[in-house]
């Protein structure tokens, strides 16, 4: 009956070993390690986390477990928010972990998929609204065994939009820089149903 978590799952192997385990065992993919490798978190601050982002072969089982349906992988964003100053000012290797992706993590997970396509790591038949929905919102409620609280429904169009290169504080005092700054993505908007 104990449940265990893999959290914030970054490998081929890690991915085949929760596979392997019974129901209890069940991963989180974050949104960031479904796209970056360790190429870019060596060389881009906004990038940088731990766990470290691994080979391509590693993003690609992530996105491939994603795709798979598996309701042992759903989403934990592991947002995490530094200052622009100390992101950047850092000298080379001193800078904070963390991605931040919270104001647009789903949509980072989309573009993630849309990549995959794009490099043949995916096929586009492999993406389903179910499987979306399963990871992004079922598999990590229903592994946590917690009730449906809502039928609220993600609403997705092709605006031009792009992510913020930073948020601010309402005071301004605070920046935190925003993965993928300037990447086109999904504009998101809920829907009550």
């Amino acid at each position: 009956r104990l449940r265990i978590v893999l959290e914030h799952c970054t490998t081929s192997a890690a991915v085949e070993a929760v596979k392997a385990c019974g129901p209890t065992v069940g991963a989180t993919i974050t949104a960031h390690h479904l796209y970056l490798t360790g190429a870019d978190a060596c060389c881009d601050p906004f990038a940088f986390c731990k766990p470290i982002p691994k080979k391509p072969t590693d993003r690609d089982a992530l996105l491939k477990a994603l795709v798979s349906g598996n309701p042992k992988f759903f989403f934990g964003s592991d947002s995490a928010p530094h200052q622009m100053t100390s992101k950047t000012s850092a000298e080379q290797g001193k800078a904070p972990a963390g991605v931040f992706t919270q104001p647009v993590a789903t949509q980072l997970v989309l573009m993630a998929l849309e990549e995959g396509v794009a490099r043949g790591d995916i096929s586009e038949n492999d993406i389903t609204q179910e499987k979306l929905e399963g990871f992004l919102s079922r598999h990590g409620r229903r592994f946590y065994k917690l009730p449906q609280t809502s039928d609220n429904k993600i609403i997705l169009e092709r605006k031009g939009e792009k992510i913020a290169s930073s948020v601010k504080s309402a005071d301004g005092k605070s920046e935190v820089g925003i993965s993928r700054a300037g990447t086109e993505i999904f504009s998101l908007a809920w829907e009550s149903v």
